[in-house]
């Protein structure tokens, strides 16, 4: 099994870590209009982003069509809609104030067009992109590293999350990386 067949069928669980909370508050110090997350999974982000700016229009894809479906049983979580890399080609230029990935590239292989979803991302959002990625390489368990700095991103120096497996975590090391217009 390939990363690609393994996530269509993933469902992440909903549990808020302080990771969601740091990248929550990261992204409302934009003062965001509108928000779209690539990889929104179940859509804890975007529904916590909405809980603290509820007149936020927020927009998510994910690959899991059982994620979307899980996401959309609650009502307020209709903005959620299936979709992977080539689904951004059909979103406008300047559209969204933020773009935001919470560990989605991670889990990508680099052959699999890294760089066009950043372009696309950064193609879309009219303040900034963020990334909440970790870099840890492990293919056997579908981790790939990437170089975000060699896309224009910089690295949020006084940011790292570990996410402990004693409660619930993969036991990588999450960092930001920020790229602002």
């Amino acid at each position: 099994m390939n990363a690609r067949d393994y996530f269509t069928s993933y469902i992440a669980d909903d549990k808020i870590r302080q990771l969601n909370i740091d990248l929550v508050s990261q992204i409302l110090s934009f003062e965001p209009a509108s928000v779209f997350e690539f990889g929104a999974g179940v859509g804890k982000n975007l529904a916590l982003l909405l809980e603290k700016k509820p007149n936020l229009y927020a927009h998510g894809i994910d690959l899991s069509a059982q994620a979307v479906r899980t996401a959309r049983q609650d009502k307020h979580r209709s903005y959620i809609h299936k979709g992977d890399e080539s689904s951004l080609q059909f979103l406008p230029s300047s559209y969204f104030d933020v773009c935001f990935t919470c560990s989605v590239l991670d889990h990508i292989p680099e052959h699999e067009n890294v760089h066009d979803i950043l372009s696309d991302l950064k193609r879309m959002s009219r303040k900034a992109v963020i990334l909440c990625e970790t870099l840890a390489d492990r293919p056997d368990v579908f981790y790939f590293p990437h170089n975000y700095e060699s896309e224009g991103f910089t690295k949020s120096l006084d940011y790292s999350y570990f996410s402990d497996a004693n409660t619930g975590g993969d036991n990588n090391v999450y960092n930001m990386w920020l790229i602002t217009k």
